[in-house]
């Protein structure tokens, strides 16, 4: 697979049926502008058969429409892709819903130039604005729909990422730590249940007949878990610092994930970035399973590895993201 020579080109593959191998659906993740009529030509003569603009708030109306005829015009279906959780203007106005640091310091560790909070003082994710509040909910579904009217027709669906909580939720350090809200802390908002199946099928209302595929990050790896808690001989991170959580924090993943699936039977997306997770260690490779899960109906949803291309696919109608060095790859 060619990789694309700028830093918007994000290549990845998306497969929507996999029980009869059919061939994968790969599209080219883009801002808008990127989707010239030149390139939009090069990735269909690679094989790419459709593209995914990023929709935010920088997104004009007549530039997505440009990229989606562009995309059209080269036999290229069109979707679009929602940054939801990360979102640097909402944590500068409401900082009281931006996601808290769980009771554990060991985050400190990590990142020891930052001041600790002092008592009565709450430390937060930058630049987190989870949807699992009530006011945060509401207002990040006014901002999808307000930002699915500069959408171009046509679009086949949405991919909608950051659904959880913030990182480090349980305040051990981890980046792929998502489950947990104001763990052990007061909260500064009004916590709301099972959030992403709710927002989900919020956003399913606003574009009826149309894909909305959440984007999962998995949990800690049994390789995050300090010394005396890891297999005898076995190699460690150090991400998860003290605190000796994969057990626990895989049941609450578990629990999340069987409530996002309840009800759905569209894809789901598993991101499992390489680098930005820092799973880029030399003791990584060729070791590390990014996905073997079960979901509510015993269905395997994945298995992959991060050394260099990926070299297994999903099973059934679920989505993995998976990311080596140099590309990002949705199986």
């Amino acid at each position: 697979m060619r990789i694309l020579a700028t830093l918007a080109d994000s290549i990845f593959v998306l497969t929507a049926l996999a029980a009869d191998k059919a061939k994968p659906l790969e599209i080219v993740l883009a801002e808008p502008a990127a989707v010239t009529a030149t390139n939009a030509a090069a990735w269909k003569a690679d094989g790419f058969a459709a593209v995914a603009l990023m929709l935010d708030e920088r997104s004009d109306a007549a530039v997505l429409k440009t990229a989606a005829d562009a995309a059209a015009a080269n036999g290229l279906a069109v979707y679009l892709w929602i940054e939801v959780g990360r979102n640097v203007e909402l944590a500068r106005e409401h900082p009281e819903w931006m996601a808290s640091l769980g009771m554990h310091a060991d985050w400190q560790k990590r990142f020891p130039n930052v001041r600790p909070p002092a008592k009565g003082e709450v430390a937060k994710a930058w630049p987190w604005v989870p949807i699992s509040y009530r006011e945060s909910f509401a207002v990040h579904r006014q901002r999808i729909e307000k930002l699915l009217k500069r959408a171009p027709g046509g679009y086949r669906g949405v991919l909608l990422n950051d659904l959880q909580a913030g990182p480090s939720s349980c305040g051990c350090g981890n980046l792929q730590c998502r489950w947990a809200v104001d763990y052990h802390f007061p909260s500064t908002a009004t916590i709301e249940p099972d959030a992403a199946p709710k927002f989900v099928a919020e956003v399913s209302t606003l574009i009826p007949g149309k894909e909305v595929i959440p984007v999962w990050t998995t949990e800690c790896e049994s390789e995050d878990l300090p010394a005396a808690k890891r297999p005898a001989g076995g190699w460690g991170t150090g991400l998860c610092g003290d605190v000796p959580c994969f057990d626990y924090c895989r049941q609450r993943f578990a629990e999340q994930w069987a409530a996002l699936q309840k009800d759905r039977t569209g894809p789901t997306g598993l991101l499992a970035l390489h680098r930005e997770l820092q799973r880029d260690r030399p003791e990584s490779d060729d070791r590390r399973p990014v996905l073997v899960e079960e979901d509510a109906r015993r269905r395997e949803v994945g298995f992959a590895y991060l050394s260099g291309r990926a070299t297994k696919g999903f099973v059934d109608l679920d989505v993995v993201v998976v990311s080596t060095r140099t590309e990002v790859t949705f199986f």
